[in-house]
């Protein structure tokens, strides 16, 4: 196992300043894995930027390991549009969504991955086209003051999902 040391970028091995985190893994990849959760508590308690970026290096070699962009996890509501297209056939749900993610393409995403259904295309008919990654269909906007805990996985949180689906999520997003 290896000692990783997380840093902020412009603050990296300058004198006073510590790492954000460190731990011990037995790869980079791992290392960040273990890493992220500290890192988003740290950003959801002091930064409130929509990205910070990090360097990671070893106790052993202080040459830098690697440049990562940190996106804390936020919450996004999704709000169906235009519920009587024929489009959202596509979906199983056509309610609002509430989704943990770092992104707004992430929750578009998960949201599509959690309600997803194929649907036959009629001859002489449009294409089914999928609703929650679409803007025209789904309005997305991130909520400051949410109920839920920015703490955690990437989720759908509202409504509840299956139980097969979280964990495909779960798996989707490390």
């Amino acid at each position: 196992m290896t000692f990783f040391r997380l840093w902020r970028l412009g603050e990296l091995r300058m004198p006073g300043q510590n790492p954000v985190a460190v731990t011990d893994a037995a790869t980079p990849q791992e290392a960040l894995r273990a890493l992220s959760l500290k890192v988003d508590v740290e950003l959801t308690l002091n930064d409130r930027a929509s990205a910070v970026i990090y360097v990671m290096d070893t106790l052993e070699n202080s040459d830098d390991m690697g440049v990562y962009a940190v996106h804390p996890m936020a919450i996004w509501r999704l709000t169906p549009q235009e519920v009587d297209s024929p489009h959202w056939r596509t979906s199983t749900h056509k309610g609002p969504v509430v989704v943990r993610a770092r992104s707004e393409l992430d929750a578009r995403f998960v949201a599509t991955h959690a309600f997803v259904i194929a649907v036959p295309h009629v001859p002489g008919g449009d294409t089914p086209e999928m609703t929650w990654p679409s803007a025209r269909y789904a309005r997305c906007c991130k909520l400051e003051d949410a109920l839920w805990l920015t703490d955690g996985p990437t989720a759908v949180l509202d409504p509840e999902v299956e139980p097969d689906i979280a964990g495909e999520l779960a798996r989707a997003f490390p």
